[in-house]
């Protein structure tokens, strides 16, 4: 029996998170993707990681958020969400 090989492709939204990855000199957060990529899914992100497109390297970015009820800011939050970047293939 012959035993085919399959041949793993870019799904749309990998496609789409490796232009914002290229356009952004500093890297990009997970939070910072969503903005405009509201169905981007952390998974989509781990493949192209596993696949090695692109990597984490330990940075982060902090965020400072307000926490908002009923319309009135009752406090502040910080969030540290790691940036990814383009692996370098040189």
């Amino acid at each position: 029996m012959e035993k085919t090989t399959k041949t793993w492709t870019m799904s749309d939204t990998q496609k789409q998170f490796m232009e914002l990855v290229k356009a952004s000199a500093d890297g990009i957060t997970f939070r910072e993707a969503k903005k405009t990529m509201p169905s981007l899914s952390t998974g989509a992100i781990n493949t192209l990681i596993t696949k090695g497109y692109v990597s984490t390297d330990g940075a982060t970015r902090d965020f400072k958020a307000d926490i908002v009820y009923e319309g009135e800011v009752i406090g502040h939050k910080s969030y540290s969400d790691k940036v990814y970047r383009l692996v370098s293939n040189d």
